[in-house]
């Protein structure tokens, strides 16, 4: 850890204790100051932010266009800023994984990253975990370092233990060896993708193998439900997630007393959207649109990421003032929409689901309002599916108007980042 990353954490620490208008007051600071250089210094910002915006974002601050994510695309270079405060630190070129089909191409600053880094140093500390201890990282590794079956191995996963010794492995490795493997390195913590984790949970109960761990961290991936009951049925720890976006840094993190998310307040300027750009109420869905305080390479403010989220009811029992998330449902295109202007986040547990076939995963891909494609990787040659049972089971579940069709495959891929996403919809 650096000095900077230190005297930051420890800001970060006076900042749990402040009231929602103290947050408030020092999240309006940090704005001001970014407007200022952004209308300045980035072409974009320099056309559409007004005098009126810049010295009262409070009234005006629904005046400003939202950014959209195909926008902030096009405008790449338009958003560049021309010169950067001596604080920002260095430009990094970087790129989104290209899920969504069509990497980004963006820009950020080493300040940026100062601040993602205290968020994760935050959760690791809510969450207790021990620097002395060693995690296992299972992820979208590339070099041949990270293959199977020694994978690459370092150590300083943690801010306050340099010599904490991690462990890499590549996620593109079979479930099985990744089973192996851990079992050979026995970490105290492991991090890994919400989907692999599934997998992984599944492959133990299956085949009765004991694999423990104090934490597993998740992040990239929206951790549903199935999941979560899964890592308590096949491991019988807790999950401490993280949520963010690469363009933008750490959004929230999960909070250990409530498993609520508590949004990156001291970093980010969170906004919960309706259709109509309106703030949603407590206990409400809408569109999550971030401004990013310490991004002044490429400032994306008001910037919609395209993912929905759901605000918390009621205040967190921990007493943190931070603006706090319920559930993170994911993107757009995981939400299933039907012609009657109805729409779910599914979450369908694959304990449900063996009911009606046997398979090793399953993914939904919504090609029309009512034509639902069932795509499945099956563990038996030519087993017998109650295809009528299974139909109606998708018109309770999702929708009436639902048409469900199958359609057996060898193997269902991840994307580039080593992300998958058991709902798409094309709609």
């Amino acid at each position: 850890m650096t000095s900077l990353d230190d005297q930051y954490y420890e800001s970060l620490k006076r900042c749990e204790l402040l009231s929602r208008a103290d947050l408030d007051r020092y999240q309006q600071t940090l704005l001001t100051r970014l407007l200022a250089h952004a209308a300045q210094e980035v072409p974009y910002y320099k056309a559409v932010l007004t005098q009126d915006i810049i010295r009262n974002p409070e009234t005006h601050w629904h005046t400003l266009p939202i950014l959209t994510r195909e926008k902030a695309q096009a405008l790449r270079e338009a958003l560049y800023a021309e010169t950067l405060p001596a604080a920002a630190g260095a430009i990094i070129e970087d790129q989104t994984s290209g899920s969504t089909g069509r990497p980004f191409k963006h820009r950020h600053n080493d300040l940026l990253k100062t601040a993602s880094v205290g968020q994760t140093r935050r959760l690791h500390d809510w969450f207790k975990l021990d620097g002395t201890r060693s995690l296992a990282i299972i992820t979208a590794f590339r070099q041949a370092d990270s293959q199977y079956p020694e994978g690459d191995e370092s150590a300083g996963w943690h801010s306050g233990a340099p010599a904490a010794p991690f462990f890499l492995l590549t996620v593109e490795t079979y479930i099985h060896h990744q089973v192996e493997w851990l079992c050979r390195k026995k970490p105290a913590y492991l991090l890994t993708l919400p989907s692999n984790l599934h997998a992984l949970a599944e492959h133990c109960l299956t085949h009765q193998i004991t694999l423990s761990f104090d934490t597993i961290l998740t992040t990239g991936e929206i951790v549903n439900g199935t999941t979560r009951e899964l890592i308590q049925r096949a491991f019988g720890c807790r999950i401490a997630d993280s949520y963010g976006a690469q363009e933008v840094g750490t959004i929230a993190i999960q909070c250990p007393h409530s498993g609520l998310y508590h949004c990156a307040d001291e970093s980010q300027m969170v906004e919960i959207l309706d259709e109509n750009d309106t703030p949603v109420q407590d206990g409400e869905t809408g569109r999550v649109v971030v401004t990013s305080l310490y991004n002044y390479a490429m400032p994306l403010i008001r910037y919609d990421i395209g993912d929905y989220a759901q605000k918390a009811e009621t205040p967190c029992t921990c007493g943190r003032m931070h603006l706090t998330l319920q559930t993170i449902h994911g993107r757009r295109r995981n939400m299933l929409t039907f012609e009657d202007g109805s729409r779910i986040w599914p979450n369908l547990y694959s304990v449900v689901m063996e009911r009606y076939f046997s398979f090793t995963q399953f993914q939904f891909i919504q090609h029309s309002f009512t034509d639902l494609e069932l795509r499945y990787v099956s563990t038996k040659n030519n087993q017998q599916i109650d295809i009528n049972a299974l139909r109606s089971f998708a018109k309770e579940r999702l929708h009436p108007s639902v048409e469900l069709r199958l359609t057996r495959v060898e193997s269902l891929e991840r994307s580039p980042s080593g992300k998958f996403e058991d709902y798409q919809s094309h709609v």
